[in-house]
């Protein structure tokens, strides 16, 4: 995993021309810190429980809504809704432990 301060996680952020959605609290922490403080052109911070359109490309664009986590100041859930028939649950918890891949 490349960190938010190197300088691979920007080039790859500004060559897909991507957007680093995040909670309002989320962004006052990033950028409370000097050394995240390039990655303001691209960061994308939502009110929880509030809609927002996202554009993906020119020609796709998705809804977005925060979900308040709960676990951590400034920790949410995306539900992104791409279509009135299909949703997706994005959490961002996920841990590997070396071997676990096996046995799934």
């Amino acid at each position: 995993m490349v960190g938010l301060d190197s300088r691979e996680f920007l080039k790859a952020v500004q060559e897909n021309s991507a957007q680093i959605v995040c909670s309002k609290f989320s962004e006052a922490l990033l950028l409370a810190l000097h050394v995240y403080c390039h990655l303001k052109p691209s960061i994308c911070s939502l009110s929880c429980q509030s809609p927002a359109l996202i554009d993906l490309s020119p020609t796709v664009r998705i809804t977005v809504t925060l979900v308040d986590a709960d676990h951590c100041p400034g920790s949410v859930m995306l539900i992104s809704i791409e279509s009135a028939s299909k949703s997706v649950l994005y959490t961002g918890d996920f841990r590997v432990e070396k071997g676990q891949a096996k046995r799934t």
